[in-house]
């Protein structure tokens, strides 16, 4: 726990200045009406630059990603490396939008009306394809039960019992 906190400190002062580390952080919540709803934080600058990597002709690391011309690249983008698998099944994921906070975005998704499960896998693969040494931090929360994982290039799949 001691490690995930620390990370987070260097998150959270990093955004103050240009970042050195590569961190996101994604929350996945279990609702009470069957959905799951994720919540992304990312630096703004190695969205934007995943984003034109994969997508774009030119490679640029300030678009605006709320621009309605970048949503649907966007949300090809997480159901390409946020993957949510229910009984081996991999589950699409919706984007419904993101808000810019400092340096960083704060992105939103969610998949509806889930069935009962006892299987269920996570894999953040977010931004892996620049950052040799990215981490993404999952938390996982279903009712009182709560899970994290740092997922890196080498070891990016949670399997819970959640």
């Amino acid at each position: 726990m001691n490690r995930l906190l620390i990370i987070f400190c260097f998150l959270i002062f990093s955004s103050l200045t240009e970042h050195k580390y590569y961190v996101s952080t994604s929350l996945f919540n279990f609702t009470e009406n069957n959905s799951l709803q994720v919540t992304l934080r990312i630096f703004k600058d190695d969205l934007s630059n995943a984003i034109s990597k994969n997508y774009l002709s030119e490679s640029s690391d300030d678009l605006d990603l709320i621009d309605k011309f970048y949503f649907n690249k966007l949300e090809d983008y997480f159901n390409l490396n946020l993957n949510v698998l229910i009984e081996n099944k991999k589950i699409k994921l919706n984007l419904l939008g993101l808000e810019s906070k400092n340096d960083m975005y704060v992105c939103f998704l969610e998949i509806e009306n889930l069935e009962l499960f006892t299987t269920l896998s996570l894999e953040n693969k977010i931004l892996f394809e620049i950052f040799k040494d990215q981490q993404n931090i999952i938390h996982v929360k279903k009712n009182s039960k709560k899970r994290s994982f740092i997922s890196r290039i080498n070891n990016s799949v949670l399997s819970v019992n959640i």
